[in-house]
């Protein structure tokens, strides 16, 4: 049985390869930043206070990072349609993006075991991504 009726045209859509492109940019580019916030070392002796804003920087790059790249890439993809964005759900859904990675990195920080640790952080950044 066909979803579409025989009075609805089958809509076709297409990709703007620019933007699939610029997509895969974004996401290298904040994860390389994210990277680069967590493995920064300072030779203060405020090394908790500077983990804590390392922390919350790179939840920021990855979070903000994927969900740009999702945003992007989903708008790549062009249908026969007019769609509307909703600035609250786009804000909340970024949100989530940034915690779950700032959960993720922040148990990969301060797990004793490492296998522990990747477990719940892949989990976090799942759930994150998702």
């Amino acid at each position: 049985m066909s979803h579409f009726s025989s009075t609805h045209p089958i809509w076709t859509g297409s990709y703007d390869v620019n933007l699939i492109l610029a997509a895969g940019l974004v996401a290298i580019l904040c994860s390389y930043l994210a990277l680069l916030l967590i493995l920064t070392r300072t030779d203060s002796g405020r090394e908790r206070e500077c983990l804590h804003l390392r922390l919350l920087g790179a939840a920021v790059a990855m979070g903000a990072g994927v969900w740009c790249m999702h945003f992007v890439a989903m708008s790549a993809y062009r249908l026969p349609l007019t769609l509307r964005v909703q600035p609250d759900r786009m804000a909340l859904s970024w949100a989530a993006a940034v915690v779950a990675f700032w959960v993720a990195l922040s148990v990969v920080q301060r797990a004793p075991s490492r296998w522990v640790a990747i477990g719940i952080g892949g989990a976090a950044m799942g759930a994150g991504i998702g």
